[in-house]
């Protein structure tokens, strides 16, 4: 329960006790009153001891709880003009119990009306301890104090509560003190009010402040040092009083007057601090964490204000630290506030550079201004050596780099089992995990327990560079034995001062392993790791108990390397593409066109390259969503119902469609795994179904080679075979390949046509018939001219598909040549003119001339292929118009 603290609460409303001069009445009215409250209790917690007049007793009043209330009752109406409140500690507790602030007020027949809301403003407690309050006179039957609250816990003891009569004429006040705080100089203080209270007084008073203070009744504007209350007879009138802007700096001293003639003078001494020119900041001491060369530390940040500065402050830091007033930017050894006067609070980014050497770092941060007391921070700090990069792997066969704590070492594997009168069946191994030479592994107190009542001790590993994993993993063996009660941790840093855990044993116990063999672990770091360049692994050994022991950490073959995601998902099966959850088609996930009926399969690895084991149990034949669900089957044999660590597997999504069409949908595959996007896992997947249609390709040399369009000109293309005596037999062959890029069989036959197909031999040995979607074919043409001249002709391909001619032409051309007699080629620029040729369609062909004027000429070149010299006798236009 708490203590009735409702005579404090009097004293609070009131805001202060009684100052000099002021006296109580000569009848304690609260003994012919009776007594309650809102807190209950009886006995010698009754609220009948708050007026027994028992100063001494060993026991305080009934106990009221926070916002409570006291009241005393009379039978017939009293006047009443103060009141002293009486508190105490309880000493059972050992706690502060003071009585702080509440409302007093009276009862004027129909409602409670305020007299003061009493706020004492001061925590002091102790024993038979007390408040005066004093107000004006008030005739009613009944006085409370009402919104009871207290400066310690929420239980108030009163000791005894007495309410006294009117004194006679006298001036009053309501505080005792008046503590008018701190201010700085040049800024007037806050204001403070209280009463100053008359009781039948004969004529005005006069009230007169100290040296830096100034007063003003409450009701005007205008502050100054002297303040007239005009009022006599009972009346309470407000003042404010506060610290004068151009107050001198320090402590103030001093009482404020209240005089009334023929009236006792009432002084209330008065307190306050001037302040002068300051530097003030956040915090005083800073640990900026751990880093390595070649890596500023994690930018940390404090606050600095400053308060009446006639002049700029400057700010600077010591050795391998830097300072900024931004974050990302601006890093200097010293700073300048310019700023003068009264400012802040500014923020001051600060950090060990990437300049740093290695070593600890400390100093202190230096602020300075004229005329004000240097401020100093004191920072602490480590620099590493340059990070170890991904993936981190040590067998412990030397010190990487290791901070190690007393009883943390790197060494032999030493055999060992514990006495079982002091602890569990417990071993150490007498082999590290791979076997080696060295037999070196990393251990607390290797060979034997640790000890009882240890504090915390550490191995702390070398910084390793994050920066670019998209996932973090700490993988190694251990041999671990651990109490109930005592402690083994690991946790990750990213800055050498923040800390997270990723193994606790909860102060659990851990044995060690049954089997004698070491055992494999696993911990995701990303979280705390992933994109950080300077990171750290830290092994706890401790704290420890008093009672039972075991062998701790033994620990070999650690890495810290990017596995991929948790779930590890690809196409292709286990060795295909990595693909991202909800990703767009795209890749084998597409399955471009298949023919109507046909069935085609896509296979998905999953991996397991967490921490823990993956549930896949939810994963069945119906996890499929999206348009066209129906027209993709999954085929699950291969899938368990929870993927241990570091295991695989493989499942089929197979797309078969009997209709023409384009079909979508999304397979869910419902996990735990973290860190490997939504659960489920989608695969978003396309398939087009079209009837079977066969599409002919024709290359040079091979399927994909150069193209050969229908009838396309051989000229520039090895189609041309240029000279071949006939004397000779044929040319060296040429390939062309036939590939059917559609979906339907392509059925084909070659041969050759054109004036002169017989000059050329068609190799169709080995030539297919038929071709499948995608499938291809070849066959060679060779140039074999019996006859001297210029050779056309194409090869033809009869075929299937009816999207282009057939048959498919591929024009081929030749000359035949006899080195033993001439052989004439007549040619219109690279065009060969046979004998008797049209000219219509040609250069040959004039079209329309004016009459009486001539066309340009035409030029026609003989040349002589032949093997002996041509004798051209003659040469002389015929033919019906040749006069034109």
């Amino acid at each position: 329960m708490v203590r009735n603290f409702f005579l404090l609460a009097l004293l609070l409303a009131i805001v202060g006790t009684v100052a000099n001069a002021q006296v109580h009445g000569n009848t304690d009215l609260a003994l012919t009153g009776t007594a309650s409250h809102s807190g209950g209790g009886t006995g010698v917690w009754g609220p009948d001891r708050l007026n027994n007049n028992d100063l001494a007793g060993t026991y305080n009043d009934c106990w009221t709880s926070g916002g409570g209330s006291i009241t005393l009752t009379w039978s017939s109406a009293v006047t009443v003009a103060s009141m002293k409140i009486w508190y105490t500690r309880y000493r059972s507790l050992g706690a502060n119990y003071c009585f702080h602030k509440g409302n007093v007020e009276y009862w004027n027949g129909s409602s409670w009306v305020l007299i003061v809301a009493y706020d004492s403003g001061s925590s002091t407690y102790g024993t038979n301890m007390d408040h005066d309050i004093y107000f004006s006179p008030v005739t009613t039957t009944q006085v409370r104090v009402s919104g009871m609250s207290f400066t310690g816990s929420s239980n108030v003891m009163i000791q005894e509560w007495q309410i006294f009569n009117p004194s006679g004429p006298n001036i009053s006040t309501s505080v005792q003190t008046l503590n008018l705080g701190t201010t700085p100089q040049g800024t007037p203080g806050n204001t403070v009010t209280y009463n100053v209270i008359g009781y039948q007084a004969p004529a005005g008073t006069t009230v007169t402040a100290p040296n830096n203070v100034e007063i003003k009744l409450s009701t005007s504007s205008t502050w100054g040092t002297v303040v007239n209350i005009a009022n006599t007879g009972s009346f309470t009138v407000p003042v404010d009083a506060r610290i004068k802007a151009n107050a001198t700096g320090g402590a103030l001293a001093g009482v404020v007057t209240h005089v009334c003639t023929g009236l006792t003078q009432v002084d209330v001494p008065v307190n306050g601090t001037v302040t002068g020119p300051t530097i003030s900041t956040s915090t005083l001491s800073m640990n900026l964490g751990n880093t390595a060369v070649g890596y500023a530390s994690v930018a940390q940040s404090y606050t600095v204000s400053g308060s009446i500065l006639p002049g700029q402050t400057t700010i600077m830091a010591p050795a391998n630290v830097e300072i900024s007033f931004s974050q990302s930017s601006g890093y200097a050894s010293q700073l300048t506030v310019t700023a003068t006067g009264t400012w802040g609070p500014t923020t001051v980014w600060v950090r060990i550079p990437s300049t740093a050497t290695t070593g600890s770092v400390s100093g202190n941060i230096n602020h300075s201004s004229s005329q004000a007391t240097d401020v100093n921070i004191a920072v602490t700090g480590f620099v590493f050596p340059p990070p170890a990069t991904m993936p981190y792997s040590d067998d412990f066969s030397s010190n990487q780099g290791w901070a190690l704590d007393t009883g943390w070492t790197i060494g032999s594997a030493t055999a060992f089992t514990g006495n079982t009168s002091t602890g569990p069946t417990r071993t150490e191994p007498g082999q590290d995990n791979s076997p080696s030479s060295d037999n070196q592994i990393l251990g607390h107190n290797i060979g034997g327990d640790y000890g009882n009542s240890m504090s915390p001790v550490y191995a702390l590993s070398p910084p390793i560079n994050c920066a670019s994993a998209t996932n973090v993993q700490l993988r190694f063996y251990r041999w671990l034995g651990v109490n109930s009660g005592d402690t083994a941790k690991i946790s990750v840093s990213n800055n050498g001062t923040n800390w997270v855990d990723v193994f606790d044993n909860g102060a659990g116990s851990v044995n060690t392993p049954s089997n004698q063999q070491w055992e494999f672990v696993a911990y995701d770091l990303t979280s705390t790791a992933a994109g950080y360049s300077v990171v750290q692994i830290r092994f706890q050994m401790g704290s420890t108990d008093s009672a039972i022991v075991n062998v701790g950490w033994c620990i070999d073959d650690l890495e810290v390397l990017d596995p991929g995601p948790p779930l590890e998902v690809r196409e292709g099966g286990l060795s295909g593409t990595v693909i991202t959850d909800n990703e767009a088609v795209g890749g084998l996930r597409d399955y471009g066109i298949v023919n109507t009926s046909t069935q085609a399969a896509l296979t998905i690895g999953m991996t397991n390259n967490g921490v823990t084991s993956i549930d896949l149990s939810g994963f069945n034949v119906n996890s499929k969503t999206g348009a066209n669900p129906g027209d993709f089957t999954l085929q699950l044999a291969g899938v368990p119902a929870s993927l241990p660590v570091g295991s695989s597997c493989t499942f089929n999504i197979v797309f078969y469609r009997t209709t023409a069409g384009v079909s979508t949908a999304t397979i869910q595959i419902p996990h735990n795994a973290t860190g490997s996007g939504t659960s489920p896992f989608e695969i978003n997947v396309k398939g087009e179904a079209v009837q079977p249609i066969p599409y002919i390709q024709v290359d040079q040399t091979t399927s994909g080679g150069t193209n050969i369009p229908h009838q396309s000109s051989p000229t520039g293309t090895p189609r041309d075979f240029g000279q071949q005596d006939i004397n000779n037999g044929p040319t060296a062959s040429i390939t062309i390949a036939v590939t059917n890029i559609g979906t339907g069989t392509l059925t084909l036959s070659v041969d050759m046509g054109g004036t002169w197909w017989n000059q050329y031999v068609v190799d169709t040995t080995g030539t297919l018939s038929q071709l499948t979607a995608n499938q291809s074919t070849t066959f060679t043409v060779a140039f074999d001219p019996s006859s001297t001249g210029v050779k056309d002709a194409f090869v033809r391909i009869s075929h299937n598909d009816g999207s282009v001619a057939s048959p498919y032409e591929c024009p081929v051309t030749g000359i035949g040549i006899n080195n033993n007699q001439p052989v004439m080629q007549v040619n219109d620029g690279a065009a060969n003119i046979p004998h008797d040729d049209p000219a219509a369609g040609t250069a040959r062909d004039f079209g329309n001339v004016l009459v009486g004027t001539t066309a340009g000429p035409i030029t026609i070149t003989i040349t002589n292929n032949g093997g002996s010299d041509l004798t051209v006798s003659g040469i002389a236009l015929g033919g019906p118009d040749a006069g034109q």
